[in-house]
């Protein structure tokens, strides 16, 4: 799986679980991140994420907690309407679908327009 596609996973999922903005724990952010080998490179891309400020780091009685930025949003938004992007594997986690599906479902007609993306069916033959 390519850098691009685990930071816009980790996005897409740190707006799901914080509503947009709100603040989520790290470690409930890596939870569906199963493995050793897979959990240290998704650590890798949510650091690369917070040091080019996509996401904020907060700590709130010792725990850590993220949310998202202005610059996160943005790559966000980017990223999901990249034709780069997609789901790799045979199993996408339904709390990340779902996630995509609300953002999509806000976003509708402010960031994304629908009949640029879509392309039109035509029932005459």
């Amino acid at each position: 799986m390519s850098t691009v596609n685990n930071e816009i996973r980790l996005l897409l999922n740190l707006w799901g679980l914080g509503n947009g903005q709100g603040l989520v724990k790290r470690s409930e952010l890596l939870r569906p991140y199963k493995g050793k080998e897979k959990k240290a490179v998704y650590e890798v891309s949510l650091n690369d994420l917070a040091e080019r400020g996509a996401i904020a780091l907060t700590m709130d009685k010792k725990v850590p907690k993220l949310s998202l930025t202005d610059a996160g949003l943005q790559q966000l938004a980017t990223g999901l309407l990249s034709a780069d992007f997609g789901f790799e594997g045979q199993l996408v986690g339904s709390r990340l679908a779902n996630a995509a599906l609300r953002w999509f479902r806000q976003y509708q007609g402010v960031a994304v327009n629908a009949e640029a993306i879509a392309p039109k069916i035509s029932t005459d033959e």
